[in-house]
């Protein structure tokens, strides 16, 4: 098989003009943004730690999170809460978006750590709050600025309703989300014109205004 032919997206259904607008904007435009500040976490390297577990009656090794981690996880928490967020909200309001994460993390001297150090344990506690999987996460970015007096990450998530899968236009997919007794879960369902997504009243504004 022609390699080219094997990376191209699977043939989806060909989109009405107004279908093919609509998602889009939504895979353009943020259906929810989360914005907070947190301490400095520590590194991925001192975020995981190995532990041997028993595993059909032999010993393999694991990781688990370490002291530090769970430590900051609930520090990071209490912050959150004292800032205002209200997580249930959160979780309601982020519940069928794919998520796009910026972190920037300012640090006390040039040299004082790597710029993405920060990007997967931040992700992990992030998602834990959303109650949200992971694997949603299209997109992540990290950045480092210096500043002495407040060491400190600036975080920013961005919930949409709709993935551009090939960020060409198309094939373009949204969550279904379920709960189950095993909890959440969410398919990944091809746009088509007959299955669209129902568009945030300000992403409905945006829509009416062109």
């Amino acid at each position: 098989m022609d390699a080219r032919a094997a990376s191209k997206p699977a043939p989806t259904e060909t989109l009405s003009p107004e279908a093919r607008k609509l998602a889009l904007l939504l895979a353009a435009e943020p259906a929810a943004e989360l914005r907070c500040e947190l301490p400095t976490p520590p590194g991925i390297n001192e975020w995981w730690e190995p532990v041997s577990i028993r595993r059909k009656g032999r010993t393999v090794a694991s990781m688990r999170l370490s002291t530090a981690a769970a430590r900051y996880k609930s520090h990071a928490e209490d912050v959150l809460l004292r800032q205002g967020l209200d997580v249930v909200a959160l979780e309601d309001e982020f519940r069928d978006l794919w998520l796009a994460i910026h972190i920037v993390s300012f640090v006390a001297t040039p040299m004082a750590r790597d710029a993405d150090g920060p990007l997967k344990p931040l992700q992990d506690l992030l998602c834990s709050i959303l109650a949200v999987n992971d694997a949603r996460v299209r997109y992540s970015a990290a950045g480092l600025q210096l500043d002495p007096e407040h060491p400190r990450v600036m975080i920013r998530i961005e919930g949409y309703q709709v993935w551009d899968a090939s960020g060409l236009g198309g094939p373009f997919f949204l969550l279904r989300p379920q709960d189950t007794p095993a909890g959440r879960r969410c398919e990944a369902l091809a746009v088509t014109s007959r299955r669209l997504p129902v568009p945030r009243p300000h992403l409905a504004r945006l829509l009416a205004e062109e």
